[in-house]
């Protein structure tokens, strides 16, 4: 999904969403799925059914550099699992520092 894709569905149902934002879960609110819901209707999504992608739990992605220049992979999907405060900022750290080596 693009964001510019979510701003343009908040932008048009912007009162709607609005609305449906409480405290508590109730009939009349919105979920996530209506942004996949609009973009399949809209085509403005992109089918990962033949695309290369690499999963990755954030607290075990590695340095490897070399996976993302050197390989087909055009998309990861990074979990954050729950990790502890300190795990996820570490992780970030390390997911950081490999993307960026890798656009040099």
């Amino acid at each position: 999904m693009l964001k510019s894709s979510c701003l343009e569905l908040m932008e048009k149902m912007h009162d709607e969403i609005d609305r449906s934002c409480s405290k508590f879960r109730f009939p009349f609110n919105f979920t996530q799925y209506l942004y996949v819901d609009y973009m399949l209707l809209t085509d403005k999504i992109y089918d990962v059914s033949d695309a290369h992608f690499k999963y990755y739990r954030m607290t075990s992605f590695s340095d490897d550099v070399f996976l993302f220049k050197h390989n087909d992979i055009k998309m990861i999907c990074l979990n954050d699992m729950n990790p502890s405060f300190e795990e996820s900022m570490e992780a970030a750290k390390r997911v950081k520092t490999t993307l960026e080596s890798t656009m040099r």
